[in-house]
């Protein structure tokens, strides 16, 4: 059974309080991952999200699709740049380090522990669920600022 998931996260100020969310479905079913953050900035929560869809499923022989409005994550996998940057230092390739190396780690070693997982870049809310995944991650954030 192949799984969808469409992640966004959302962040007041950058940086600033963020949350992130993933929107997980099936033929059968729909899981929601969610967190948040005190002070963090725009790049984590998108990562962060997607991150918790690949560990998520990283121990399963599931095939899942994650959707990014993020174009750095599915690039950086699909180009092969996300292994070079972890062989040794985690630079980009300008020389300059790669911001948030904790969660690119953790990445990188969720999908080397299951190759079936895959990650897309898609238009900004272009499906509705993303545009769901948006206004919740949206929503929490909001609700922090309170």
């Amino acid at each position: 059974m192949t799984y969808n998931a469409y992640t966004d996260g959302s962040c007041l100020g950058n940086p600033g309080p963020g949350a992130w969310v993933a929107v997980i479905r099936n033929a059968d079913s729909e899981e929601i991952l969610q967190g948040k953050a005190e002070s963090t900035t725009i790049h984590r929560m998108e990562l962060q999200a997607v991150l918790a869809v690949a560990e998520r499923f990283a121990n399963t022989n599931c095939p899942v699709r994650i959707f990014t409005d993020y174009r750095i994550i599915p690039r950086a996998i699909a180009d092969g740049t996300l292994p070079k940057w972890a062989d040794p230092e985690w630079r980009w390739w300008t020389g300059r380090n790669v911001p948030d190396v904790d969660l690119w780690e953790r990445l990188a070693k969720a999908l080397a522990r299951n190759p079936k997982i895959r990650v897309y870049w898609v238009a900004r809310c272009s499906s509705e669920q993303g545009k769901r995944a948006d206004e919740l991650a949206r929503n929490a954030v909001k609700e922090m600022a309170k």
